[in-house]
């Protein structure tokens, strides 16, 4: 057997191993007297586990946003070798702003590496609750959390607010089923009921929702994905809320490995998570799309016609399930403002032009309208604002048929006579047509 010896001189009849990791260690112990002669090798074998360590709190914990999808989430370092060896920073979020439980939230973010001390994640309204955890996936006993409420400095356009749980989850359900008696979406049982008597004899079960244990993971399927009718670039924010509750409150009822319980008064509910995922298309969602892949949505900027949405809940133990209560996600559109170039009116007939090019223009009419294309269409009807640059006095315009792709507008001198004037406008609305 080969080994990586360390050799170190004490005085002292003990000796402390510093920066010990889990694992076998043999041991060889030689005295020394004054006069340099040496006694016989003492030897021992231990093996060493950290495993067993509650690690330390999070302390320290803050949120500071970067910009209008994504913060940095910060927290005092540890020197917990059980942490910073192997072990990680559980990171979960709470859409409230003060009470909130780590079993009632959701994963944010992957756990990351137990040597940081900060993290990039989706910004959100409301809690973010930390937790430091061992290679053997011991956590913290305490949670740290930090709250935000989140300004709104650029208004959005609301486009949808989708809420599965406020239409009776009519979607596809795999793996999970409504609960009536709990108002929300729960992982199914591991066994299938049927097969819970094969005598037939269902008087001498114990509790149906503990008997099997909780399957793994489920999923449920929006009813039906969202159309835009045009490809833009979406603000999307998630409707995620769950509750946790214990199958097996009772001691003999966990059909778990021991090793894998948490908490043995059975409160701590503490190993079950709820994602949300979206995908986008630019095609038409109702006719064979080709879809982008499935990734997580908390606060997400996306590009797309058409969006579709699930939700996947998940469980590590067999006693332990959830109830999702708030399912959805919110879709925004950003304020967006259009400045033209300077343009020239006609006097007296009809042109369409884009920055002031004429030569594009096909045969003019009689129609004394000028028409302005905005350079992207908006989602919504924007507000227009002229400002004539050479208007003699008494002169007027007026501003008509404004939609999402364009405008018109006429000028007249003081007599009601069609005339070319320079100007430019201002637009205001929401989305941008790609």
């Amino acid at each position: 057997m080969s080994y990586n010896w360390e050799t170190f001189k004490t005085d002292a009849p003990s000796a402390e191993i510093r920066n010990a990791e889990s694992g076998t260690y043999e041991i060889e112990i030689i005295a020394i007297n004054g006069l340099g002669v040496r006694s016989a090798v003492t030897r021992l074998q231990r093996t060493i586990s950290i495993q067993s360590v509650v690690p330390p709190n999070v302390t320290g914990a803050s949120i500071t946003p970067i910009d209008d999808t994504t913060g940095l989430l910060s927290w005092d370092p540890t020197l917990e070798v059980s942490v910073t060896v192997g072990g990680t920073v559980n990171i979960r979020h709470q859409p409230v702003l003060s009470g909130a439980l780590w079993e009632s939230s959701t994963q944010l973010v992957p756990n990351v590496a137990g040597a940081q001390s900060a993290a990039i994640v989706p910004l959100l309204q409301g809690t973010y609750l930390l937790k430091f955890s061992t290679s053997g996936g011991i956590r913290s006993s305490t949670v740290s959390s930090t709250s935000i409420e989140l300004p709104s400095p650029h208004p959005r356009l609301q486009v949808a607010s989708i809420a599965e749980d406020l239409t009776g989850f009519a979607g596809a359900l795999t793996g999970l089923y409504y609960s009536s008696e709990r108002g929300g979406l729960s992982i199914n049982g591991a066994v299938l009921f049927d097969t819970l008597a094969p005598d037939n004899n269902f008087d001498a079960l114990g509790t149906l929702d503990a008997l099997g244990g909780v399957a793994t993971t489920g999923e449920y399927l929006f009813a039906a994905p969202l159309d835009l009718l045009a490809v833009y670039d979406v603000n999307i924010t998630r409707r995620l809320a769950v509750l946790p509750f214990n199958v097996a409150a009772l001691f003999d009822d966990n059909l778990a490995d021991l090793d894998t319980w948490g908490d043995l008064d059975g409160t701590d509910v503490a190993d079950t998570n709820a994602l949300l995922y979206v995908r986008s298309t630019p095609d038409n969602p109702s006719s064979s799309p080709t879809w982008s892949e499935w990734r997580i949505c908390t606060n997400n900027l996306l590009r797309g016609r058409g969006f579709q949405f699930k939700a996947a809940a998940f469980s590590e133990q067999s006693s332990q399930n959830l109830i999702l209560t708030q399912v959805g996600a919110l879709l925004e559109l950003q304020k967006r403002v259009e400045r033209s170039a300077v343009l020239s009116s006609d006097t007296g007939v009809d042109g369409v032009a884009v920055g002031g090019d004429f030569d594009g223009l096909g045969l003019l009419d009689s129609v004394s309208t000028f028409t302005v294309n905005f350079a992207h269409p908006f989602y919504d009807t924007p507000a227009v604002n002229i400002a004539p640059m050479d208007m003699g006095t008494g002169d007027y315009f007026t501003l008509s048929n404004v939609t999402t792709t364009s405008f018109q507008v006429v000028f007249f001198n003081s007599g009601g006579a069609f005339v070319s004037r320079q100007f430019t406008h201002t637009s205001v609305g929401h989305g941008r047509r790609i």
